[in-house]
């Protein structure tokens, strides 16, 4: 091929490569005093979930937690701040994504962790078949587990979509995301069925006096 023929193909290659490399990567950027506070911002929301399974693990102590419904209320703060979290995946913008998208990565298992201990002092029997809550309020708690279940399966939908898919953070999926979602299904069903649980464990479902 004669050069005279190859220089306008160069011509019109050359601004293409140019242009495709003319973004700086997200690490290449000095962030700013509010995108630093913009993230712990951000981290705080996925905190907060911890939080509230801190939360919830505590009122399973309380004595006749039916009274003000407690137990049911607890799970709805979880559920809110974890769908609020899941939010905050999708909109968080900067050059400090990336790192953060890592820095969720390392602290889910402690999510994990106190959200098992939660639903572990939720489906233990001296709670789950005692007269602490009625037969109608622990159905209702289950129906509350298994829609916390769907966020959690939302939340890490976003996560993939926002810190795993995208090419300029490519961040390995969420570690446990699995287990808390099988620990959900698995008290969801107790409380949902607690005659047949409490029965399972040789109890009635209001045998233990609160």
């Amino acid at each position: 091929m004669k050069l005279a023929h190859v220089l306008p193909i160069l011509t019109l290659v050359v601004p293409i490569a140019c242009g495709k490399y003319s973004e700086p990567p997200w690490e290449a950027k000095v962030p700013t005093a509010e995108e630093k506070k913009a993230r712990e911002a951000w981290l705080d929301t996925q905190r907060d979930i911890t939080a509230a399974c801190e939360d919830l693990i505590l009122e399973t102590t309380r004595p006749r937690a039916q009274h003000q419904e407690q137990l049911n209320n607890r799970v709805v703060v979880v559920q809110e701040v974890t769908e609020e979290a899941s939010n905050r995946l999708l909109t968080f913008e900067g050059p400090m994504v990336r790192d953060s998208c890592y820095d969720l990565v390392h602290y889910f298992p402690k999510v994990v962790e106190k959200c098992k201990k939660a639903l572990g002092a939720l489906d233990a029997p001296k709670l789950a078949c005692s007269n602490a809550l009625i037969k109608p309020e622990k159905s209702n708690l289950g129906k509350k587990l298994r829609e916390l279940r769907f966020l959690f399966t939302v939340y890490d939908y976003n996560f993939s979509k926002r810190c795993v898919k995208d090419t300029r953070i490519a961040a390995p999926p969420l570690p446990m995301v699995d287990d808390i979602r099988w620990y959900l299904m698995n008290t969801a069903n107790a409380y949902s069925d607690i005659d047949e649980y409490c029965k399972s464990k040789g109890l009635n479902s209001s045998e233990i006096a609160d």
